[in-house]
């Protein structure tokens, strides 16, 4: 508990008070003159009247006005005073004797080994080191977290098989926006909706290799990565695609030729050859002349082969790879 004081509180009591009563009440606005206390705060109360009459009393908590007191303290017995009875914040034996013990737990605490030394117990500040100080200062959170080098959101290449400490899995589970607030104030919902109210994803670099956002920082998209092109927007954060195998249909084959060899089988033509002669009779010569031959033509038969090429399967659309985990830095 700490002991508060303040200059020149004081004030008068605004109603009658008898012995049991464990609030005071000043008159004329007087407790702002008294000290504000927290949960563990307190101050000594002298109350005495006009026959010097007094009672020690322990101050906890002020709210206005109104004074919580524990009664008869520090040898003093609980009484009745009228209204208009002087209340004053006075320097007692007890708060001298604060005084001391803070002073011999100071130099006990100077003599303490570190290792030895209590935990800190509420909200303790510390003020913070200069940058790049390597001494035995203590480094405060705000200190640690402006000498952490990687910003909360960030990916890393992780060949570990267990998760450290302020970090996530990248695989795309859904995971509270409460509990990782921060990271989830470096993502966005755009990129990581969850259930759109409570959760919210981490990253999912399972199978994916990651490729520069197209209008990263706000600038105009290079078109590089386009739906057209690759089906993938590359101008949204989070856009996945691609495939690790691929059948290449025609239209997406190079230009080329086909060998095509013709065969034709052995053949023969008939040739059939008609011709009228005319012989006279009663001793004359044999009349000879020159007249058309009659042929007809057969067509043969030609075979045309082309090579088969390709089975029509997918191909392998990977570059070299090696397989590790993703981490997602959530925050200190």
């Amino acid at each position: 508990m700490a002991l508060k004081l303040t200059n020149n509180a004081t004030g008068l009591l605004a109603a009658n008070i008898n012995s049991s009563v464990t609030s005071i009440s000043l008159a004329g606005s007087a407790g702002s003159k008294f000290p504000t206390l927290g949960a563990s705060d307190w101050s000594p109360v002298v109350v005495v009247d006009g026959s010097g009459n007094l009672e020690i009393m322990r101050c906890t908590a002020r709210s206005g006005d109104v004074l919580t007191v524990t009664r008869g303290q520090e040898g003093t017995t609980a009484r009745s005073f009228s209204s208009g009875a002087r209340v004053d914040v006075r320097l007692t034996s007890a708060a001298l004797a604060e005084f001391a013990l803070a002073s011999d737990m100071t130099t006990a605490l100077n003599l303490k080994a570190d290792l030895a030394s209590p935990e800190f117990t509420g909200t303790p500040r510390a003020p913070k080191a200069a940058d790049g100080d390597d001494s035995d200062q203590i480094a405060t959170t705000e200190w640690v977290q402006d000498f952490v080098p990687i910003p909360i959101g960030t990916v890393l290449e992780f060949h570990g098989a267990t998760l450290p400490a302020r970090f996530l899995w990248a695989n795309g589970s859904a995971v509270s926006r409460v509990t990782y607030a921060l990271l989830f104030a470096a993502m966005g919902s755009p990129s990581a909706s969850g259930d759109g109210s409570t959760t919210f994803n981490t990253p999912d670099r399972r199978g994916r290799v990651g490729v520069g956002k197209d209008n990263m920082g706000g600038v105009t998209a290079a078109g590089r990565v386009t739906t057209a092109g690759s089906g993938i927007d590359g101008a949204t954060l989070g856009a996945s695609g691609g495939a690790q195998n691929v059948t290449m249909t025609a239209a997406q084959m190079p230009a080329h030729d086909h060998n095509v060899a013709a065969t034709q089988a052995a053949h023969k033509h008939t040739v059939p050859i008609s011709r009228t002669i005319s012989v006279q009779t009663g001793g004359s010569a044999l009349a000879t002349g020159a007249g058309p031959i009659d042929t007809s033509e057969e067509t043969p038969a030609i075979t045309v082969t082309e090579d088969s090429i390709g089975g029509g399967q997918a191909h392998n659309n990977m570059p070299p790879s090696i397989v590790c985990n993703f981490i997602v830095y959530v925050g200190v």
